[in-house]
């Protein structure tokens, strides 16, 4: 169903936990149509409501230490500056595990990154051109705003499940792959690192799993944060999905 009630955001039950944040007007589902999205009836909207939050979260909605592959499709109209946290995570509610999707407003677009359980400099990794000399300003790919993307990654457990791999994949609205972890690097402060993802998954590296029961756990949504802009604009999600024979595709 459509709308802003607990029954629609959280799809009838099926995501176990919703916060609101003290707000009704930050999570709400959508009809595809109105957001130019065919795949499906309705979608997923996140509006940014400056330190509101809200998110839902399906509980063991993962399989517990299998590797296994997600899909959604993610569409962002939120134009202003600013950054927005912990958008979309492993164990969103409580100790996250991982954030495999986050998205922040730059100009002229927006960003996408990811943060994972690793020592600094390699928590945090940012999809770029090229490696750059600032953390704060580098050479990011800009995405653009009003403009399907589907993104899917695989979760790969390592060494009896106490290690794990992320590996992304952007699309864009035609179906081609246009980024994958050779354009992710690492996003350190206040230098940029040179080490790809997919290099440095090469050289042997890999995240470390803090709380297997909790990766189970996915959370949609968005933390909020101090100081973030009120722009009433959303972000939208559809056809999200976990599957564990491969990538799931369109």
């Amino acid at each position: 169903m459509t709308g802003v009630t607990e029954a629609a955001v959280t799809d009838g039950g099926r995501f176990n936990d919703a916060s609101y944040c003290g707000r009704g007007d930050i999570l709400s589902v959508v009809p595809g149509s109105s957001v130019g999205f065919t795949r499906a009836a309705n979608v997923f909207a996140v509006t940014m409501r400056g330190e509101g939050c809200g998110f839902v979260q399906r509980r063991g909605f993962a399989p517990v230490g299998q590797t296994h592959w997600g899909r959604m499709y993610f569409r962002n109209d939120e134009t202003m500056q600013g950054q927005s946290i912990h958008n979309f995570s492993y164990n969103f509610l409580g100790d996250i595990q991982l954030v495999f999707f986050n998205r922040r407003a730059v100009s002229g677009g927006w960003v996408l990154d990811f943060s994972g359980n690793a020592a600094f400099p390699f928590t945090w990794w940012t999809l770029q051109s090229g490696p750059g000399t600032d953390g704060l300003n580098p050479p990011r790919i800009v995405l653009r705003h009003g403009v399907w993307y589907r993104y899917e990654w695989q979760l790969e457990y390592l060494a009896s499940n106490t290690r794990y791999r992320l590996w992304p994949r952007v699309y864009d609205a035609a179906g081609t792959l246009v980024y994958d972890a050779s354009n992710y690097y690492q996003m350190a402060t206040p230098s940029q690192g040179t080490a790809t993802l997919a290099s440095w998954y090469a050289a042997g590296n890999s995240f470390a799993v803090r709380d297997l029961a909790a990766m189970a756990n996915i959370g949609l949504g968005n933390e909020g944060r101090g100081g973030g802009p009120n722009s009433g604009q959303s972000w939208y999600v559809g056809n999200f999905a976990i599957g564990t024979a491969g990538w799931l595709g369109q």
